[in-house]
């Protein structure tokens, strides 16, 4: 669906540019209204995603609601934003279409749930930091799981100091805890996304920031190729018919 958007969003500039050209607007006109019109659809967007699937069907924690609209209202911003600046990149929108594609391949690739992060070298490894994938997949899950317990596991009373703290029920194989911490902790020697410490502000700032990047990033595109199509003053044209008009009698 972020790939249709690019096409869409490709159509709309080429609408907008021929408005600007007319007179009717000027690009900052447009750029402050799309960006106030944004933000509000990405919550709305949010809401429709969480409402049924997570916590009408999943089950998720009732008191999270709020934090985890924030986080998917935030990563659907940032991901609009990048297809915005690939509508504008390109003249042609399949070069963006691909683009956004290659870009969500990469976000996924590099966002630690794939390949460890002492597996990736550099230079490559600077994905893994400015791909906005690895920072809201982990704020979504240290969110949910917080606060939540696990079945299969119990906890062991006064445990033994540097034990894990809980057993597996009988007839269970194997479990990785009974809270939702002690789950992150079992996961994180082979997710370190999952190290179960507090992250979300840090998470939540890189996600805005990558999002704030490609905003300025389609802003300059954006000037930049409407700069010709920015309509003459009609006084101006009103002086030139005014000097042309006796040469032309």
């Amino acid at each position: 669906m972020g790939a249709i958007a690019v096409f869409i969003l490709n159509q709309e500039f080429l609408a907008i540019r021929r408005e600007i050209k007319n007179g009717a607007y000027s690009p900052l006109s447009y750029i402050i209204s799309n960006a106030l019109f944004q933000v509000p659809m990405m919550f709305l967007l949010a809401l429709s995603i969480l409402s049924v699937a997570a916590y009408g069907i999943g089950n998720f924690q009732q008191e999270k609601f709020g934090v985890m609209l924030v986080i998917f209202a935030l990563t659907l911003w940032t991901f609009e934003m990048i297809a915005q600046m690939l509508s504008v990149l390109f003249s042609n929108p399949l070069i963006g279409i691909l683009s956004f594609v290659n870009c969500w391949f990469m976000c996924f690739l590099f966002s630690g749930l794939f390949i460890h992060e002492d597996d990736i070298p550099w230079p490559l490894k600077v994905f893994l930091y400015i791909m906005p994938a690895r920072w809201y997949i982990a704020s979504i899950v240290k969110t949910e799981f917080r606060g939540a317990l696990f079945d299969g596991a119990a906890l062991i009373d006064n445990p033994a100091p540097g034990t894990i703290g809980y057993a597996c029920n009988p007839g269970v194989v194997s479990c990785f805890g009974r809270t939702g911490e002690q789950v992150l902790a079992s996961l994180a020697p082979t997710f370190p996304l999952f190290e179960p410490s507090e992250t979300l502000a840090r998470d939540m700032l890189i996600v805005l920031a990558t999002g704030i990047v490609y905003k300025l990033l389609f802003v300059a595109l954006f000037v930049l190729r409407t700069a010709n199509a920015t309509p003459t003053p009609p006084a101006a044209n009103e002086n030139e018919q005014g000097a042309a008009g006796p040469e032309a009698v």
